[in-house]
């Protein structure tokens, strides 16, 4: 009987699904692997042994609530791999955990705000010796490095905060007139003091003031004003008035009042307060202005939207104020989900109220988000409004600025090196897969990869010079059954022509890693599968080095370890030079 010998001359394919065994009319078939496990397929074809993991340290009990792996890069000598667990950062250079941070005895600085509750979550970028971390829950970070065992981690502080009008509401102003110094541009608003009072009040409730009995009994006629409680029961209170009862002297208040003022409280009504910044004024027959400074009771000064017909004064009951607008990022609004630094400005995609918005700062100006000249180096703000719900999840800076959401993959179209401008900054939707919420995108070098939205596919978002656009596709086609409820993503770029980029995923049904080996220029993705006696939880990439962080079981005790990978041991978790040293504190 004849026999047949097929000659398998490489292994570029890697592991291949076994739903494609039988599909010997694939190309991608002759160069395949039934399994391959605990190896690494070489862009030349041939496959080698992984490396073992090397024991760094082993982090305390509560690393079982939440554990992350972030790379920190200074300078060309001095990176880290940052650890985070509960309210603990541990620092590892070298392959060393860093002692005595801060010159406190412990090997870990002291980051209060970020729990368990955050860590797995979380979301970060770099940019020098800062590191911003940022979640939905948790007011922005800063982690700033000073020397190897010098950080410091601060709350944010804001120079400015974008506004949203989350319940808007419109009031005419019946009781002034208002004079623009101009039509359009930088502009002041002035308005009459005709029906402006002040005295003491009669009486008040949770969401009425009662006015002195000498004020205006002309219904209305402090609608779209403000009133300040100025001194007595609820002194400092400012709220705009609703309605205005001139038969009675009652006046509603938008919004309830904190203190309930009564009799021994004083007010004044007035056109303009401290809170009519960041508001926006509409005129009749045309004319709209955004506030942006507060002058006095009368003047402000404002941003003009849409011209104004002429600068004569505006009679009262022609203009009202739109109200509502407060910062849009707050303890009780939620803060920023994600966080990219891009062609000089700090951005921020989705919040927990405003899942679909990416607000970018102006240029240089990291902390500053509120746009006031409309120039080239403003703030900027633009919403992902689809047919689809797009809760951003990841941003990243590459060749253009991208943008992955649960609902689409999204860019910013720039014309060659023409910079993102207030005008400008529009997003073209490119596919509607969706990213896996809590996996990061990674760069590779024909674009950017990510994990499909329900876990199944490696994605490619490539752009194509053909249709001068990005598109999206699967490169985990014929190795789909690797990914098994993939939740941590690094990427470690090739250093020598025996290895390709190396992407590196870890799985929650199994504990496995995948492991795929990128040559795309030659069209080369190879994967294989990672094991070990325990549980991969995370991994990362520090320039070159490998960490991973591993949950191994003991006697019936769960322990976690932070490991790095090492071509110099042949076992996982070894122990090198000694005796090994206990817990991280």
């Amino acid at each position: 009987m004849p026999r047949f010998v097929e000659i398998q001359t490489n292994f570029s394919t890697g592991e291949l699904d076994p739903l494609l065994r039988a599909r010997v009319d694939l190309q991608a078939y002759n160069n395949a692997l039934a399994k391959a496990t605990n190896v690494l397929i070489q862009p030349q074809g041939g496959i080698k042994r992984r490396p073992g993991t090397k024991y760094i340290a082993e982090l305390p009990s509560n690393a079982a609530d939440g554990v992350r792996l972030v790379p920190f890069q200074f300078s060309v000598d001095d990176s880290y791999m940052l650890v985070f667990v509960h309210q603990r950062m541990y620092v590892i250079k070298n392959g060393v955990v860093q002692t005595n941070i801060n010159g406190s005895g412990n090997n870990y600085l002291t980051v209060s705000s970020i729990t368990s509750s955050i860590v797995d979550d979380m979301c970060w970028t770099q940019s020098a010796d800062t590191l911003i971390v940022v979640h939905p829950d948790l007011q922005p970070v800063r982690i700033t490095r000073t020397s190897d065992t010098a950080w410091t981690a601060t709350t944010i502080t804001f120079d400015s905060i974008p506004k949203y009008a989350f319940n808007i509401d419109f009031h005419t102003n019946n009781g002034s007139t208002l004079t623009p110094s101009a039509v359009s541009g930088n502009i002041t608003l002035t308005a009459s003091t005709t029906h402006h009072d002040s005295g003491a009040a009669q009486a008040g409730t949770s969401t009425t003031i009662t006015l002195k009995a000498t004020a205006s009994s002309t219904d209305d006629v402090y609608n779209g004003m403000y009133v300040t409680i100025t001194s007595g029961t609820g002194s400092g209170q400012i709220r705009l008035i609703e309605d205005y009862v001139g038969s009675t002297k009652v006046a509603t208040v938008v919004e309830a009042w904190t203190t309930a003022p009564d009799a021994t409280s004083n007010y004044s009504v007035t056109t303009w307060t401290t809170q009519s910044v960041d508001q926006y004024v509409n005129a009749t027959p045309q004319g709209r202005a955004r506030i942006v400074r507060y002058v006095s009771s009368t003047v402000v000064e404002a941003v003009t939207e849409y011209p104004f017909f002429s600068t004569s004064a505006i009679d009262a009951g022609r203009w009202e104020l739109e109200h509502g607008y407060v910062d849009v990022w707050s303890s009780g609004k939620g803060w920023p989900r994600t966080v990219t630094f891009h062609e000089g400005r700090l951005y921020f995609g989705g919040s927990k109220s405003r899942p679909s918005t990416i607000w970018g700062s102006k240029i240089g100006l990291f902390f500053d988000f509120v746009p006031t000249e409309n120039l080239d180096d403003d703030a900027v703000e633009a919403t992902l409004d689809t047919n689809d719900l797009n809760v951003i999840t990841d941003i990243i800076s590459s060749r253009d600025f991208q943008v992955f959401t649960t609902g689409g993959e999204f860019f910013v179209p720039q014309q060659g090196s023409d910079p993102i401008t207030p005008l400008t900054f529009t997003f073209k939707n490119v596919s509607r897969n969706g990213i896996k919420p809590g996996t990061r995108v990674q760069s590779v070098e024909s674009g950017s990869v990510y994990i499909q939205r329900q876990g199944k596919s490696l994605n490619e978002f490539v752009f194509n010079d053909t249709q001068l656009t990005y598109i999206t596709q699967r490169i985990s086609l014929l190795s789909g059954h690797l990914l098994k409820g993939p939740q941590r993503i690094a990427m470690r770029r090739a250093t020598s022509t025996e290895e390709g980029d190396l992407l590196l995923i870890t799985n929650t049904t199994d504990g496995s890693m995948a492991a795929f080996s990128i040559m795309r220029s030659q069209q080369i993705t190879a994967p294989s599968e990672f094991i070990t006696d325990g549980v991969f939880l995370d991994v990362g990439v520090d320039v070159t080095e490998i960490y991973t962080v591993v949950k191994r079981t003991f006697n019936g005790v769960a322990r976690y370890f932070v490991e790095l990978f090492s071509d110099d041991v042949y076992t996982d978790c070894a122990f090198t030079g000694g005796a090994a040293s206990g817990a991280m504190p």
